[in-house]
């Protein structure tokens, strides 16, 4: 799945918009239009506040621990071949998208499903 953590709403970014709703709005449809372009079904958005995970991430009960677990979920249900997400360092070190990179990979090399074993990989 196409899937968005965050609305985005806190940082114009290069827009017109300013922070805020019409913002978050705004690139909710830039994700449905892109997914249309490139013929993948409707985005996940999980909702979570832009500029708020890498705040969250020391408590169990936080922001980060719940998208950490919906994002297992998501790659438990749907076992993609390919995931694309930000580098190490969230593409301009952002800290949301490296609190994103750092989730999937954590998730992805923890999972026992599609993974090569040593004598595949010689």
């Amino acid at each position: 799945p196409n899937c968005r953590a965050t609305s985005g709403d806190a940082g114009p970014g290069v827009s017109d918009y300013d922070k805020g709703a019409q913002l978050a709005a705004a690139r909710t449809e830039e994700a449905r239009c892109s997914a249309r372009a490139l013929g993948l079904q409707e985005p996940i958005f999980l909702g979570y506040g832009d500029g708020a995970l890498w705040e969250q991430a020391q408590s169990k009960d936080s922001g980060a621990s719940q998208l950490e677990t919906q994002l297992r979920a998501l790659i438990a249900q749907y076992k993609p071949m390919t995931i694309i997400t930000w580098g190490p360092d969230g593409g301009y070190g952002h800290a949301d998208h490296r609190m994103v990179s750092a989730l999937v990979s954590e998730i992805v090399q923890s999972q026992p499903y599609n993974r090569p074993s040593a004598r595949e990989n010689r």
